[in-house]
């Protein structure tokens, strides 16, 4: 592959195309992926591909969203005159392939047998995958995806500046169990209030904090969804004769910016996040900057995370794979019986909260500086990849 030197630097030139315009996490994500690039010294020349026109509804609820970065329109603006590669984080079917350079795809695809899924086919022409994971690299080297297949993680950027969350009177002195996460089955909350409700009694103090998220319902709709689920729950656990006996969880219905995120971190005491199947955790890694020893599922991007702090940092929950049962999937195709999914044992995500909630005070949190994967060294990760043959 061709490229240019600037003393005994090589700088590349890479045309990145993603989803910059949409307001969600993809699009944050998009953002980070070009900020980690220029931070290794790569010429970024990106362009966005748009999902679908939003309806009316959509367009009022995202007016509050943060506009493109500066610096992505700047990315924007650069012709693609010297490319050198073409790097994509796009849905599989909106991928696009030429033979003029290397063609990479970045796929968070979680799939145990992506070869299932008819988006593999837009996969296959791509000299390279890179996926979030090492489990994610594994299910596709088991595949017959021919190219190489790399793992690149996700980048991750400490804050600046943290304030504090204004929490419920009540909840000020309570140990804080929180979970920021997507309302989908997937994401599995209900194995979260199921073992808190059923370890902890309505006479301990203990707080169970929901962050639902999802980018296209109101906060009413999220809080609905969100109550009528904890209901349900503790309607099956019959501990106590009513669920209005039951230690009430706080929800937040309501957008969150990454300040906003950030301050719930840091108010908080001990994450848990165990969904059946997620590429990167979640706000797992933002847990363990603040030191807040994430209890989480032992699949996908969480296995890397634990294996890049120090021990003893996080709480990793066992259980088993069983075929999916996924009725809310994003997209027809994924999610499917033919594939597995993480089924993690609701004994230990209660064990291991007992454990931490005993634990409280012993010694201070900890803050994991998580350098694989700032945005430097995901940046140099992708050069190196880039420049490698």
């Amino acid at each position: 592959m061709g490229s240019k030197k600037n003393g005994d630097e090589f700088i590349m030139k890479v045309l990145f195309i993603s989803h910059f315009k949409e307001g969600t996490a993809w699009s944050r994500a998009a953002t980070d992926y070009a900020t980690a690039m220029a931070s290794a010294g790569i010429e970024v020349c990106a362009r966005n591909v748009s999902l679908q026109a939003p309806t009316l509804e959509e367009t009022i609820r995202k007016s509050t969203v943060t506009p493109v970065p500066m610096k992505i329109q700047n990315m924007m603006s650069k012709d693609t005159k010297n490319t050198e590669a073409c790097v994509q984080f796009v849905l599989p079917h909106l991928t696009s392939h030429t033979s003029l350079f290397k063609n990479v795809i970045i796929t968070d695809i979680d799939s145990t047998a992506p070869e299932v899924l008819t988006w593999f086919e837009h996969l296959r022409p791509a000299d390279e995958l890179w996926t979030v994971s090492a489990q994610a690299k594994e299910y596709f080297d088991r595949s017959s995806f021919s190219g190489k297949v790399r793992v690149i993680g996700k980048p991750f950027k400490p804050p600046k500046n943290t304030g504090e969350f204004s929490m419920p009177p009540e909840l000020e002195s309570a140990y804080k169990f929180y979970w920021i996460g997507g309302v989908e089955t997937r994401f599995n909350l209900a194995s979260v209030i199921k073992a808190f409700h059923s370890e902890f009694t309505s006479g301990e103090d203990v707080a169970l904090i929901l962050k639902p998220q999802h980018d296209l319902a109101s906060p009413e709709q999220l809080h609905q969804h969100v109550s009528a689920l904890s209901d349900q729950i503790k309607t099956a656990l019959r501990i106590y004769p009513h669920t209005s006996l039951y230690r009430k969880e706080a929800i937040i219905p309501e957008a969150l910016n990454r300040q906003g995120l950030d301050a719930l971190h840091a108010s908080c005491d001990c994450f848990v996040y165990t969904p059946h199947a997620d590429s990167w955790a979640g706000e797992a890694a933002s847990a363990l900057y603040f030191g807040n020893t994430p209890i989480l599922s032992a699949v996908g991007g969480a296995l890397d995370l634990a294996g890049q702090s120090e021990p003893e940092s996080s709480r990793l929950v066992g259980g088993s794979f069983s075929p999916c049962e996924c009725g809310d999937a994003p997209f027809p195709q994924m999610y499917t019986g033919a594939e597995l999914w993480f089924s993690p044992d609701v004994s230990e995500i209660r064990h291991n909260m007992r454990e931490s909630y005993e634990s409280r005070g012993e010694k201070p949190k900890k803050v994991q500086k998580l350098e694989n994967i700032s945005m430097e060294s995901i940046g140099q990760n992708i050069r190196e990849f880039l420049n490698a043959g």
